[in-house]
């Protein structure tokens, strides 16, 4: 081949390369802008244009609580095993979608709109947080829309507190962070027929004396190292219980502490959390802002 021809076919064969890969390149734009939408990834949060499919969820960073789109075609927000929100939707194949201009939707397989949110902001994202709260924020970071079921934080609450710092409501001496959930409580369980009755708030002092009691007597060991589990019932180290701050409540009935076949567990198993207040699973009597 003389070299002005040679020259030539290089030339034609960097055309002919650079050309394949503009065309693959698009093409592969187009499929992949055609494809269906983006699906939702793992953890708390929906960004514009993902939607939670059948079977996805949004999970709060700190586990309590989950968005689930369920197949039966509802979108509900659970505590605990109690749903706390819903979207009331219906039908097989819906997911939830945030689309770009911030609108929280429910639609069907086939597109149509069944339930929307009032929010409307660009470049938003939906988060689950901690306090249960499902919220819309927009680019600049306000909140453009909320599920409305916040509840009470009491994670910066002293572990001990003193008698004064307590409030009494519904017969129960606890954190002001949490009284209005338990005034709330305490009233619906009391309009279904459930008493809810008990103690709350203790000393350290009344803590330290539970240790000895039930820990196997007045030892450095027993009252301030050895395990909770390891005592009879599971006691906390002074110092470390949620009684201490006011942020748990033991319940009672005639028969002493309340069990898991009783009125005021079945009640309480079925409606505490939308209060804030989840069981301690090992003490059916027993329960709190986080659960221990």
């Amino acid at each position: 081949m003389l070299p002005q021809q040679n020259t030539r076919f290089v030339a034609s064969t960097r055309r002919a390369f650079v050309l394949a890969w503009v065309a693959l390149f698009v093409t592969g734009s187009v499929l992949a802008s055609s494809g269906p939408a983006q699906a939702a990834g793992r953890g708390n949060t929906l960004r514009a244009g993902q939607n939670l499919n059948t079977g996805d969820e949004l999970r709060s960073k700190d586990g309590r609580f989950r968005l689930a789109m369920q197949g039966d075609g509802n979108a509900v927000l659970y505590a605990d095993g109690v749903a706390l929100w819903q979207t009331a939707t219906r039908g097989s194949g819906n997911r939830l979608r945030l689309t770009t201009r911030g609108q929280v939707q429910v639609r069907t397989g086939s597109g149509q709109v069944v339930w929307r949110s009032g929010s409307a902001a660009s470049r938003s994202r939906l988060v689950l947080q901690d306090d249960a709260n499902l919220v819309v924020y927009s680019h600049a970071n306000g909140a453009a829309w909320t599920s409305r079921t916040a509840m009470p934080d009491c994670s910066r609450v002293a572990m001990s507190l003193p008698k004064q710092k307590m409030v009494v409501t519904a017969g129960f001496r606890v954190h002001p962070c949490v009284a209005p959930s338990v005034r709330r409580m305490v009233r619906d369980a009391s309009r279904s027929g459930v008493a809810l009755r008990g103690h709350s708030w203790r000393s350290i002092q009344s803590q330290i004396k539970l240790r000895i009691a039930n820990c196997g007597g007045e030892t450095h060991e027993n009252v301030w190292k050895k395990p909770a589990k390891d005592c009879n019932p599971p006691t906390a180290i002074p110092g470390t219980s949620m009684h201490e701050s006011g942020r748990a409540l033991d319940f009672r009935n005639g028969s002493g502490s309340i069990k898991k076949d009783s009125r005021e567990y079945a009640w309480l198993k079925a409606n505490a959390p939308r209060y804030g207040l989840f069981n301690y699973p090992q003490e059916p009597w027993h329960w709190s802002t986080s659960g221990r």
